[in-house]
């Protein structure tokens, strides 16, 4: 752990400030100039001094920049630019999203992978969908997924989870029939899924009267409250475990560095203004 306290260079808040100044003055930050060194409560530290912003352009500049990532950051940049002059390749896979929580009750928001499943089509991929509980628990859609892989031919497949769904199929591989199950899986997509739950599950949790209203809320809705307390971050959480890879699956991460403005609907705006001001 990197001790060292960030000393604050410049205002928290820099009005009017552009996304493109933003990044240049997190790439031009002098404290930690390597990814290893942003620890949670380190981030936590620099989130009060400089903002939520400056945090995550700070966070996202090091990423990428990592030697750990950045080689493979440039080849998917070169992929796709390759792609733009050439002809598509096809790829002899199928492409199954695993869909997000509230795929069913909010298409509208993306989180059923339409758009995932028209770009692979485009490339020749036949495409589907785990039909997994929109708003079930994590162990509810473990089991579904489970089902529902346990009922496929022998054709490639691969597997791109949304959100939520990342940590239901991290519960499916935690299968002891999993080899078998995930046999056909060549690849995990997995876009910006909670992997270790979630902090807005434990910012529910942490208080008992704001938890006894969830509580009340869903089952006045005939709802699972699993779907919030299998999500918690903290221990004891269902998802404090590694994921466990067959050997045939390769596994990709895609993660997102949301700034304020990218916000778009008042959920998601209000999950990262509750986010921002509980972790500082």
């Amino acid at each position: 752990m990197n001790n060292h306290k960030a000393r604050p260079h410049s205002s928290p808040l820099r009005r009017g400030e552009g996304e493109e100044a933003l990044l240049q003055r997190a790439a031009a930050w002098p404290d930690h100039s390597v990814l290893e060194s942003l620890d949670a409560a380190t981030l936590r530290q620099i989130t009060t001094q400089e903002g939520v912003d400056f945090a995550t352009a700070l966070l996202f500049d090091r990423f990428r920049n990592s030697d750990r990532h950045s080689a493979f950051i440039r080849q998917i940049d070169a992929l796709c630019n390759a792609l733009r002059s050439h002809e598509r390749p096809r790829i002899n896979a199928r492409v199954v999203i695993v869909p997000a929580a509230l795929y069913v009750e909010r298409p509208d928001m993306g989180s059923d992978g339409r758009m995932i499943r028209e770009i692979a089509e485009d490339f020749g991929c036949r495409t589907g969908l785990v039909p997994l509980a929109s708003l079930g628990s994590v162990s509810e859609n473990g089991r579904r997924l489970a089902a529902w892989l346990a009922q496929q031919r022998d054709e490639k497949l691969i597997l791109v989870s949304l959100s939520k769904g990342g940590a239901d199929l991290k519960l499916a591989l935690q299968s002891p029939d999993a080899p078998r199950l995930f046999r056909n899986v060549v690849a995990w997509i997995n876009v910006c899924g909670p992997l270790n739950g979630s902090l807005m599950a434990d910012w529910i949790l942490a208080n008992r009267l704001r938890a006894w209203l969830f509580r009340f809320q869903y089952w006045v809705q005939r709802r699972d409250f699993g779907f919030i307390s299998e999500l918690r971050h903290d221990a004891p959480s269902t998802l404090d475990l590694p994921p466990r890879l067959p050997s045939s699956m390769r596994m990709i991460s895609l993660v997102g560095f949301p700034l304020r403005r990218h916000m778009t609907t008042p959920f998601s705006r209000f999950c990262h203004r509750t986010l921002s001001a509980w972790t500082e």
